[in-house]
């Protein structure tokens, strides 16, 4: 930085032995002058410059300073070009370094010649982009690069971006662990290599809490301490290689220190230096010679040069905009927040008790605050059946211990007591008694060996403890006499429907074991002539008939007929006639040629009335089904002769017959035929008579009488059978039930008290603790209104980490940015050697 009120050095970076005044700079005697280097196996002039712009940028509200530069080179003799392959190709490529002087030539031998040069570094930094152009003027290399800030841009933090120390802590399953006293956080721990997240930090007491329990192993805390900002800074210029040595950064110490540095993993170095002057006031930048610089905003001072509208400047915009403009500023600085843990385990208390058949339950309260993760060991000999509870109140805590008395008896089963007693018969079958005894569980029922069993029924109902009901039931049924005998007995019929019988027993008894029997008609009735008829039959007439009985459900039929007698064999003409023979002829005649039908024994005869005519025998064959007669005739006559012939046949025998096709129970069918025809005409006289007689018995009535319902004093029946009304008689017979005599005995495990002994233990809570830097600061509500309205800037900055700090830093930006700034831009012939901060003074007219 120059001296109050005046620039840097005058005598330029030559050091020349004279030095400049501001009339040097005017525009009627300045003769401007500028240097290029770019580096290439070291600084190497560039002299064909068209055209050069240096621009710096800055903001309040991230206070660093960046400049950047463009330039056009005359390219009219083509070396510049990556394919001249001249030494000059690669002088303009990608991230080499560029260094730019700016200032001028002056005349100190007075010989009108500006031959001295006074120049000082303006920029330093990379080329970031190079065009080659041919335009109609010419050829023409534009360049454009950054300066150091850039590199802080592309330089991102690794994960374990912090500012602090580190410290191996052996796990040995406790919850807090000391740390040192330099300690102001934690960033990060690592268990046995990994990293552990089962943590959280006390600020109160400066201990690490370990919220998950019995974790054990080498534990590597990483550490805050508080860190002067300057450091911090030079660590980062440093990391991100924009230094070599500590020493080039120059700077003034705010004399501001920072519990807690740390920056996200991928957090750039641009953003992190941006938060650490936004906590100082500070401005950040590089100079010509790539120094970096850290100093605070000055204050409006004398003016280190003065520019003036008729002398050095060659013209001047204002411009006025809201860019830079809030009437509201937000500051959210540090959040921090303790997680909820808990203290080792401590004893809150311990007490004793008993429980027994009359207490069963027991309530023992602990009077304490602030304590959690509780728990308790209740200490008994015998646990089965005992159950208790943890509640939490509003006071401490209450535990419930209950327990079932039924599983804290003696070993041994003892005799409680016995009941005795008689059950009835039609009455006081039932009966319920409560024996009284010492307390005592796992009861059960024994009955007495002189007590039949054979259906008595026996329950237990514990009343309470002390008193045992049991209960007694019977089925007289199965208490009976031995003597059988005879109960009652009744008649009835039987029907198809079925009719009921009900037979009572000997009246105000009971009886079991009953049997019965059951006297009926089961046989077949007497044969006897139940139906009749005659018909008459013609020739060729075969008839079924039915005879309808008297009588239904019949069986057994039997039948007795009459009918035509047979007629015999007979021989019969079957055919005659005359056959012509022609004259001096010898041949074979058939005569007959028929079917044979029912006729056998054929015979045949035949003859011619002349001599001169000789018949053979009759040729009669019989083999097929047709019959066929020949004659063997010779006429030697010159005449026609006649043969005469006749055929005769025996037919079979005539039979009549009756027979029977069916019966049923009311009726029998019959068929009436004749067997025998023989295909001819019967010569006898017909219809011929057939007379049939049937003879039947009645069916058994097939009597089935089934028991529905016995009680003891009465039996009922059901008779039923397949026809008619039979008479059915019922006789039972039984033993009678008499009253029993009981005696039970009772045995159970007397119950004994339960003692036992609870201790309760817990934790003592840490609360969560959050704490949130913020600060919001405004104009007032007609104020905004009159600038349009809200328009609010919001820092968020970590390193922000007190409440009275984010206040200030909120109303100092509030106060920067409330009224619309005026940027005045000048264009000057030469720019004198400023630096940032300085100020300076012009002198114009509107």
């Amino acid at each position: 930085m120059g001296a109050e009120g005046a620039v840097k050095s005058l005598y330029g970076s030559e050091n020349n032995s004279i030095a400049l005044t501001e009339q040097d700079f005017e525009t009627s005697v300045v003769h401007p002058f500028l240097k290029v280097y770019v580096y290439k196996g070291g600084w190497q002039e560039v002299t064909d410059i068209l055209s050069l712009r240096l621009d710096f940028k800055s903001s309040s509200i991230h206070g660093i300073v960046a400049a950047s530069l463009d330039m056009e080179i005359d390219d009219s003799n083509r070396r510049y070009h990556p394919l001249s392959g001249t030494s000059y190709a690669d002088y303009f490529v990608f991230r080499r370094k560029v260094k730019v002087y700016v200032g001028l030539k002056k005349d100190l031998d007075d010989d009108g010649i500006a031959e001295t040069s006074y120049t000082w570094p303006y920029f330093i930094g990379y080329i970031t982009d190079v065009r080659h152009e041919k335009t109609p003027s010419g050829r023409v290399v534009s360049v454009k690069a950054l300066d150091y800030c850039d590199l802080l841009g592309n330089y991102k933090m690794g994960d374990m971006a912090y500012w602090g120390n580190s410290t191996m802590i052996s796990l040995t399953g406790a919850v807090e662990y000391s740390l040192p006293t330099e300690c102001t956080g934690v960033f990060k721990c690592f268990l046995d290599g990994e990293e552990f997240k089962d943590w959280t930090y006390n600020d109160e007491t400066n201990v690490l809490a370990i919220t998950k329990d019995g974790v054990t192993g080498n534990l590597t805390v990483h550490y805050f301490v508080r860190e002067n900002i300057v450091d911090v800074l030079r660590d980062i210029l440093l990391q991100a290689g924009v230094i070599a040595s500590g020493s080039d950064l120059i700077y003034e110490d705010p004399g501001k220190y920072v519990d807690r540095v740390w920056f996200d993993e991928g957090t750039s170095a641009y953003d992190a230096i941006t938060l650490i002057t936004q906590i100082t006031n500070f401005r950040f930048w590089f100079d010509g010679d790539g120094k970096p610089h850290f100093a605070s905003v000055p204050a409006l001072g004398v003016p280190v040069f003065g520019f003036n509208e008729s002398k050095n400047i060659e013209a001047a915009t204002i411009e006025i905009s809201d860019k830079e403009f809030y009437n509201g500023v937000e500051v959210i600085g540090e959040e921090r927040k303790r997680e909820q843990y808990y203290r080792k385990e401590v004893v809150l208390g311990s007490v004793s008790g008993s429980l027994d058949a009359e207490t069963v339950t027991r309530e023992h309260s602990f009077v304490f605050a602030n304590y959690g993760k509780l728990r308790y060991e209740l200490n008994v000999g015998n646990a089965n059946g005992l159950t208790s509870e943890l509640e939490e109140t509003s006071t401490g805590a209450k535990i419930t211990v209950t327990h079932n008395p039924e599983y804290s008896h003696e070993d041994s089963e003892i005799l409680l007591g016995q009941v005795s007693g008689q059950l009835g018969v039609l009455s006081n079958t039932e009966q319920k008694q409560v024996l009284s005894h010492v307390p005592a569980t796992k009861r059960r029922l024994e009955i007495d060996e002189s007590t039949n069993k054979y259906g008595l029924t026996t329950s237990l109902n514990p009343k309470d403890y002390w008193n045992t009901e049991i209960s007694v039931s019977h089925d007289p049924l199965r208490n009976l006499s031995s003597v059988v005998q005879d109960i009652g007995s009744a008649t009835g019929n039987a029907s198809v429907n079925g009719s009921e019988i009900i037979v009572p027993y000997t009246p105000g008894k009971l009886f079991g074991n009953v049997k019965w029997n059951a006297e009926y008609d089961d046989g077949w009735g007497p044969e006897q002539l139940t139906g009749s008829g005659s018909w008459t039959l013609n020739w060729y007439e075969t008839r079924y008939v039915t005879i309808w009985l008297n009588q239904d459900h019949q069986g057994q039929h039997r039948w007795e007929g009459t009918k035509p007698n047979p007629y015999p064999p007979e021989q019969i003409r079957v055919a005659g006639g005359v056959k012509e023979i022609p004259p001096n002829s010898y041949a074979y005649y058939t005569v007959y040629s028929k079917s044979k039908g029912k006729l056998t024994s054929w015979i045949a005869h035949g003859y011619v009335p002349n001599s001169g005519v000789t018949v053979s025998n009759p040729i009669i064959d019989d083999s097929g089904s047709y019959i066929t007669v020949k004659f063997l005739v010779r006429n030697t006559t010159a005449s026609t002769q006649y043969l005469y012939w006749d055929v005769y046949a025996t037919t079979i025998p005539i039979t009549f017959n009756i027979t029977p096709i069916g019966a049923g129970d009311n009726y029998v069918r019959f068929k009436l035929s004749i067997e025998g025809d023989n295909g001819f005409s019967c010569p006898r006289s017909w219809p011929r008579t057939f007379t049939i007689n049937v003879y039947s018995r009645r069916k058994p009535y097939n009597v089935k009488v089934a028991q529905t319902f016995e009680n003891g004093q009465e039996a009922r029946f059901i008779a039923r059978c397949d026809f008619g009304t039979p008479q059915v008689t019922i006789t039972c017979q039984g033993q009678e039930a008499i009253p029993r005599d009981y005696t039970i005995r009772v045995y159970g495990y007397k119950l004994i008290p339960r003692d036992y002994y609870l201790t309760l233990y817990g934790r003592e809570i840490v609360s969560e603790k959050s704490e949130k830097v913020y600060a919001f600061k405004k104009l007032t509500t007609a104020e905004i209104q009159q600038t349009g309205g809200p328009k609010f800037l919001t820092i968020k900055n970590h390193l922000i980490q007190s409440q009275a700090e984010a206040e200030s830093i909120a109303q100092s930006l509030l106060d920067h940015y409330r009224n619309v700034a005026n940027v005045f831009k000048l264009t000057v012939t030469c720019p004198p050697p400023l630096e940032v901060g300085d100020t300076v003074s012009v002198i114009g007219t509107y």
